[in-house]
């Protein structure tokens, strides 16, 4: 996991945390998910949420052959602010 606190670009600041968890041995063998706050500096704070997921569709059982794989990735996000509609993609 990572967590961002005190952390920042410029004038913009970003804090919230990320996580990767891998299970190589499930066919969903990668999960992502974010929940950020990032502030502007004219003080117009976004709220942002993603999640993700990699499922092994094909090929996971040749573990030395990558060329057979396929893997679908799934996902959402989505962002608020005071100023901005939500989006949503």
């Amino acid at each position: 996991m990572v967590t961002y606190s005190d952390f920042g670009i410029d004038t913009i600041t970003i804090a919230g945390t990320s996580l990767i968890t891998v299970d190589r041995e499930n066919t969903a063998f990668r999960n992502y998910k974010s929940d950020l706050t990032i502030t502007l500096d004219n003080g117009n704070v976004i709220t942002r949420s993603s999640s993700r997921i990699w499922m092994w569709v094909e090929g996971m059982e040749t573990t030395d052959d990558q060329t057979d794989d396929v893997i679908h990735i799934d996902g959402v996000v989505s962002a608020t602010s005071r100023q901005i509609l939500t989006k949503k993609k």
